[in-house]
Order: structure tokens, then sequence, then C-alpha cells
């Protein structure tokens, strides 16, 4: 188990920010929970896979809501929220969790750091999405058959839930969405697993592999390079479109934060024009009116002079921005994976095409 520094923390942030695909919570929003915990000499401790103990019990956490500012609540809310959530199901289950899975990237990433950390207990070096993901059904737990339940909601309101059992995990999603949209916003717990199942039902070492990219963007910063190419040297990524953004549509929907983002090529790119559509983080591209690079592969819309993801609410007109696209995790790429997480899974009538067999990308 390794200590963090907060550089390092940061490090992660940034790495899990910048392949989020728009969603899981601001860059800003994970670094002030990180920063929350510095501020207490509080130190985040991360744990390594090969360190998981088999018959412990681990649990990740989460947020439910929509991203828009009438919802939003503070970071020291949201953590404390979560608190409270994993210390109702430990009292619920009458066992201790060793440790906090990080359920998906984003800001979410910095605040299940501190949460685990200002409950005592390690962040473990893995993820159930490597990426942000709209619903809870879109988890690697879920494609592997691991159930949610039993989980524990919490909301600002002092309500606190235990749910049992539901029909399955899309069944659960409509319950959580429908305590969001009463609430604003819900903290949750789920999926209470042994260590044993661990290894094989997550994405391993990836918030170790989050940090080398924010290392990597970092140093390009202090040294005065181009973060861009330092960040996709560093992640295998590629750099899909330049632009500037012509129009951000958005709306608050059913919980989700749903919207188009239109940008109109420059440099190498000028002339052709590039469509995002998000339902709370990208889903879906196309280029020229033709689709291109979909979920479960990972959309980012980057400022390229900060070399950091910008949060799909907060891409406005006139703003300069690079596209980035990343390879999904092998488990998205199964059967079942493309069928929790694909056009068709939104009720577009696209075929998921891996971005690595896509023309024209480089």
């Amino acid at each position: 188990m390794r200590n963090l520094s907060k550089k390092e923390a940061i490090n992660i942030q940034a790495g899990s920010s910048i392949k989020a695909t728009g969603g899981g919570g601001s860059f800003e929003s994970g670094v002030e929970a990180i920063n929350l915990c510095y501020d207490q000499n509080q130190a985040i401790s991360l744990l390594r896979m090969d360190e998981i103990e088999p018959e412990k019990h681990y649990i990740s956490v989460g947020i439910i809501g929509d991203l828009s500012e009438e919802s939003a609540i503070s970071i020291d809310q949201e953590i404390d929220l979560m608190m409270n959530a994993v210390i109702s199901l430990e009292r619920h289950l009458e066992v201790e969790f060793h440790g906090i899975v990080s359920p998906e990237f984003g800001g979410m990433t910095g605040v299940a750091m501190a949460v685990a950390c200002l409950l005592g207990k390690p962040i473990v070096d893995c993820d159930t999405a490597g990426r942000a993901v709209p619903s809870m059904e879109h988890s690697t737990f879920n494609i592997m058959g691991i159930d949610s339940c039993p989980l524990s909601v919490v909301s600002k309101f002092g309500d606190s839930v235990i749910i049992e059992q539901t029909q399955d995990a899309q069944r659960l999603e409509q319950l959580l969405r429908s305590m969001a949209v009463a609430s604003g916003c819900v903290a949750n717990t789920f999926n209470p697993i042994k260590g044993k199942l661990l290894g094989e039902t997550t994405i391993n070492h990836a918030l170790s592999d989050c940090e080398k990219i924010g290392q990597a963007r970092q140093d390009s910063l202090d040294e005065g390079k181009d973060p861009i190419k330092s960040i996709l040297n560093s992640s295998n990524g590629y750099k899909l479109f330049y632009g500037v953004v012509k129009e951000t549509e958005v709306k608050s929907q059913g919980g989700y934060t749903e919207g188009v983002i239109h940008i109109d090529g420059m440099d190498q790119f000028e002339g052709d024009v590039f469509k995002l559509w998000f339902k709370n983080e990208h889903l879906i591209s196309w280029k020229n009116g033709e689709s291109f690079v979909t979920c479960p592969d990972l959309l980012t819309v980057m400022d390229p002079i900060k070399g950091m993801a910008i949060s799909n609410p907060n891409c406005k007109a006139d703003d300069q921005v690079c596209v980035f696209g990343f390879k999904s995790d092998a488990i998205w790429r199964t059967n079942r994976g493309i069928e929790l997480l694909s056009p068709r899974s939104f009720g577009h009538e696209i075929n998921f095409t891996p971005i690595e067999d896509i023309e024209g990308i480089v």
C-alpha cells in the first residue's frame, strides 16, 4: 500500500478526468476533494491489486444526479453523504469494508479517494468502468453478473434507504434516478464484494495508469511543452479533431444531462465539422455527417492549452477545443459490454466500430 503525496493524488485525478468522456464530475471537483484530505494532514492510501485480501469486503461509492448547476451540491456535502452511505451499509451488513472502489473516472475518482481517506480506508487501484458512464448498469460488475445489491442510498434531506434486491441493474437505475430527481442528487454505495472476486470483475491498475497520464501532462506543463502530445503519447490516445465550438445544446431530463456539441474544424481540420452527443458522458460522434467514434470507446473534449478535459455543460461557444479518442477496456468489447454500452443501447441505429479500425484515424 502506498501513501500518496498530494501531487501524486492530483496526477491520478488529472488522468482520470482526461479519460472521463466529459462526465463523472469535473477535474476541479476532484482536486477540491483531494485537498480536503491533505488540508487535514491525512494522506490518501492506494491499495495495490496484489494486496487485496480475499475474504475482506470492499465497496463502491457514487453520486447520482444531473450535472446542472441547479442540482449541484458542495464537495463537502458529497463526501459526507457518501461516508454516511458507507457507514449505513456497514451497519446493515454487520461488516467493515476494507477498501473503497472507484465507480467511474472523472471528478468522482478524487471524491472516492477522499471518502476512503476520511473513513480511514484505502482506495483500491481499480475501477468499475475505466471511463465515466451514464448509469449504474454500465459497470464491469454488471458485465460479469455481480449483483449491485444490497446497497445504501442517502440524500441531503437526511433520507437513508437500504435496497435489498431489485429485478435487475436497469430497474435499480430507474429507482435511484427517481430518488435523484426528487432530491437533486443522492449518494449511494453498491456492489459489496469480497476481495477474491475483485480482480476478475474490475479494470485492474486503473488509477496507477491514470497517474502516468497525469504525470506526463504535468511534466509537459512544467517544461513549457505541448500537453496534448504528452497526453496522447502516455495514453495511446488518438487526436480526432481540432476546432472551435459553434454551439452547445444542453438540457436536464430524467436525472440526466443530455446535449449536443457542434464543432467547426481548424488547421488540418479546416472545412470539416464534428458533432458529439452526450448523455452525462460523450457517447457518439459524427464527422462531416457520418458516424465516427462511439461508445464504448472513449470521447473527450480537451482544452488544448491547459491539457485538461472540459465537462460537457462547460463546453461553450467560441471555445477552441481538441477532441481525443481512446480504446475502451477489452471487457467493454465483449458481447455483453457492447449490449450495455453502444449506440444501439441508446436507441441509435449505429453499429460500434473499434476506434483503431475507423478509416482516417491515426
